[in-house]
């Protein structure tokens, strides 16, 4: 009679964890990973993960039960709490074995992994990681620095207390595979820390007058160093901000003032005063009427109005930029300026283009000519532009380049910048930017252009 397809073929020894143990699982798994630096590993963290690295990886099974291993690392002074529990004791309140603990010797001294030792002095902080930042206005990146971790050596000691040799067979048969190639990785927080087996020894009871029990020790050492994120430190690069400014073309119409009697006061005219002519009544005798005086009228100028102020407005683009690179291989971008403004600049035009990871930058300032991808020569104005380095610390985030040309409305300027691809496949941004009042403008309306560089 064949088995019913929904039983299991195998049943698990170890079951899974449930109700809290599970949720303090996925909360752990949820954090893990959660920041850019890494997280800091401390004494008790090594002792953690020495005690889980023997209860996951040492875990012995004889008959079909699990032999315990005691949640916490035992020294000599809380010894005695544990004998008087029920977990590892009868009915007389004695520890039943077999089981297994861990003991941590006090002393923890200078490591000798040579991975970290004597190599970097004075707790110098050493560049980690570039993590963008964007708060919906300004675009920047943070320069996360640590120092190199402290090496320290921990040293444990394995007992296991049972009455029969199976046990004892069993745990050097599972601690002579691990170690079979002389040490045997812990990972803790993220980090992967050897610990290698130094001695096996015997401490086994050989009085026939009292209780016969076998004691093995296994002697650990554990190559670890100390990782503390107080030491951490993080500092802004390089940011770009955006900025929107809204000009109003339409001449603003001026409100007419009304003075305390009610009258408006006039628009601009000639105040100036003009003699007005004598005027001469006619008198008719015959009528014997009132004499008829006739005045003469002046006109009002009407005054013209005044026309907005021009100023420059720069642009910066790229002409004809590849969107591939090969490995290893070196093309021209060039960077074009236009005065797209009404008016011609006034001092200094100034741009910062930003560095690229594994890329090389190549400026000639002698370099009159550029060909494109579909094979146009292009002038271009190096000589006419000085480079500054822009570093944060020791680290290169731009290069700033600098003219002192004046641009009349619609005319450019060009610059050729050479550009190498690293040997591995790779892609970044490479992003150009105007100085703000940068040749005398006042509007920032195209000062930012950004190529995408994917290399194949």
């Amino acid at each position: 009679m064949p088995l019913p397809k929904k039983v299991k073929p195998t049943l698990p020894l170890v079951p899974n964890k449930t109700l809290s143990a599970r949720r303090e699982e996925l909360l752990e798994y949820i954090n893990k990973d959660g920041t850019y630096l890494p997280k800091s590993v401390l004494h008790e963290d090594l002792d953690r993960g020495m005690l889980d690295f023997v209860k996951e990886e040492l875990q012995i099974i004889v008959e079909g039960s699990i032999v315990p291993t005691i949640d916490r690392i035992i020294t000599t002074q809380n010894w005695s709490q544990y004998v008087e529990t029920n977990l590892f004791v009868d009915l007389d309140y004695n520890p039943s074995p077999p089981f297994v603990t861990l003991v941590r010797n006090p002393e923890v001294k200078y490591g000798t992994n040579p991975s970290t030792q004597y190599t970097i002095p004075n707790r110098k902080q050493f560049y980690y990681a570039s993590v963008p930042t964007w708060d919906g206005n300004v675009a920047g990146m943070d320069i996360y620095t640590i120092p190199q971790p402290v090496p320290v050596d921990i040293k444990y000691s394995l007992k296991i207390i049972c009455n029969r040799m199976r046990e004892l067979n069993q745990l050097n048969k599972v601690v002579l595979q691990k170690f079979s190639s002389r040490q045997a990785y812990s990972f803790i927080k993220g980090q992967y820390v050897p610990i290698i087996l130094d001695n096996i020894s015997d401490e086994s009871q050989m009085s026939l007058d009292s209780r016969k029990y076998y004691i093995q020790t296994y002697d650990f050492t554990m190559l670890g160093y100390l990782i503390d994120e107080e030491e951490f430190e993080v500092k802004p690069a390089i940011a770009r901000a955006l900025q929107l400014v809204e000009v109003e073309t339409a001449p603003r119409r001026r409100r007419r003032k009304v003075d305390y009697f009610g009258n408006a006061d006039l628009p601009n005219m000639d105040l100036t005063t003009t003699p007005t002519p004598s005027i001469t009544p006619t008198i008719t005798p015959t009528n014997m009427a009132s004499p008829t005086v006739t005045p003469t009228t002046t006109s009002t100028p009407t005054p013209s109005p005044s026309t907005p102020s021009e100023f420059p407005n720069l642009s910066i683009n790229y002409l004809d930029p590849p969107q591939a690179w090969s490995l290893n291989e070196c093309l021209d971008v060039i960077i074009q300026i236009t005065n797209v403004g009404n008016a011609t600049t006034t001092g200094n035009i100034s741009f910062i283009t930003t560095t690229m990871n594994s890329w090389t930058f190549n400026f000639n300032p002698s370099q009159t000519t550029s060909e494109t991808i579909l094979g146009d020569t292009i002038n271009v104005q190096n000589s006419d532009f000085t480079l500054n380095i822009v570093t944060v610390g020791s680290l290169t985030v731009g290069y700033n380049f600098t003219t002192s040309q004046i641009l009349t409305p619609s005319q450019n300027i060009k610059l050729a910048l050479q550009i190498c691809a690293p040997s591995i496949s790779t892609s970044r941004n490479l992003s150009s930017i105007i100085q703000p009042g940068s040749g005398g403008e006042i509007n920032d309306e195209g000062n930012y252009d950004q190529l995408l560089v994917v290399s194949q």
